[in-house]
């Protein structure tokens, strides 16, 4: 692709590109990447024990030393971030994260049934409907409360704390980040007390972080596309997917620790590898595209309540007797992490 691979994700062409099939390995020089978009080697390289995860980490310590600026709330959230680690931190983290759902179970059930019955109201009306900022977003920050412990009307304050992967960015957007981090750690803090460990806090601060975009992306996509794809049926005529077929999470990116070779592709030590999960919602095999959440020690801890509020939202819509017309859909131009729609607005009609 001549423009590069920055915006590849987002891209009209990357549905054709991914049924290709026999795509290879190919170093992108505006991301400085080695691309990967075919299933198989997509699976291979993201078990393969000579990567590791991107430096986040070590970039904004690096950012820290050299600017002189404050970027403690985002180094907290990065050592409680699963992907964001190797080898035993990354093991002990993903534990953590694991631990914390399970106790909160009971409480994120409750909530998502409550949720969905509240914010999904609005599709069930005639005329036309915000989808993004109407119902994904309230619903979004309302069930994911009992995880990260920061009331809604913070959460939607900080709209920015994803960019928090995205190398692209510069310094004052950098400390944005920080500040609305910081902002979401002072919430934490209120609700647990001041004794509250750093590692409650930087634990809600993590899945604030992967919770609210990833779930915004997957679940608006795949409604635009399930929705774009259905014009000219009622909403209970719909034939809905068991899982979401689009994810908000197109790509991870590894770091090869020393020079190794996956089939004809050789791989020096240093070299960035950009995985598309992408790949697995694009493939022809109902096999492959589940692994848009990942698979063994890099699956999506959230991939439960993702799919659960997928099935909930099209078991809604199901009972819906109503035509719902596409009238926008805008990604996001300034995302070059996500795929994640800034409005989805359809109109509903009998």
């Amino acid at each position: 692709m001549d423009e590069g691979y920055l915006t590849f994700h987002r891209s009209p062409g990357r549905h054709a590109w991914y049924l290709r099939r026999e795509n290879r390995p190919i170093f992108d020089p505006l991301t400085k990447s080695w691309i990967i978009t075919e299933p198989g080697c997509c699976e291979r390289l993201l078990a393969s024990r000579d990567t590791r995860p991107a430096t986040y980490s070590d970039d904004y310590v690096a950012l820290e030393k050299r600017l002189a600026v404050d970027f403690s709330n985002v180094l907290l959230a990065f050592l409680h971030i699963p992907m964001c680690l190797h080898e035993e931190e990354h093991r002990k983290a993903r534990r953590r994260v694991a631990e914390h759902l399970a106790a909160r179970r009971l409480d994120l059930a409750a909530c998502t049934t409550k949720s969905l019955a509240v914010h999904l109201e609005p599709l069930r009306q005639e005329g036309e409907v915000e989808i993004v900022r109407q119902v994904l977003e309230p619903l979004i920050l309302s069930v994911t409360e009992p995880l990260t412990d920061i009331p809604p009307v913070v959460a939607a304050e900080c709209r920015t704390v994803s960019t928090i992967f995205d190398k692209s960015i510069g310094p004052r957007k950098r400390q944005r980040v920080d500040a609305e981090l910081g902002r979401m750690r002072a919430a934490i803090v209120c609700k647990l007390g001041p004794n509250a460990s750093e590692e409650a806090v930087g634990l809600r601060l993590a899945l604030a972080i992967l919770g609210r975009d990833t779930l915004l992306g997957t679940l608006g996509e795949s409604l635009y596309s399930v929705l774009s794809a259905n014009q000219g049926r009622r909403l209970n005529e719909i034939s809905y997917p068991q899982i979401p077929p689009e994810t908000g999470v197109p790509y991870i990116e590894r770091i090869a620790v020393k020079s190794f070779c996956d089939k004809q592709t050789r791989f020096n030590v240093g070299d960035r590898l950009r995985i598309y999960l992408q790949a697995f919602a694009y493939s022809a095999s109902p096999l492959e595209q589940p692994k848009i959440f990942g698979m063994g020690s890099h699956l999506c801890l959230g991939k439960a309540l993702s799919i659960d509020l997928w099935k909930g939202i099209t078991s809604f819509l199901g009972d819906i007797p109503l035509y719902a017309d596409i009238v926008s859909h805008v990604l996001r131009t300034d995302d070059y992490v996500f795929l994640c729609p800034s409005r989805l607005s359809a109109r509903l009609h009998s």
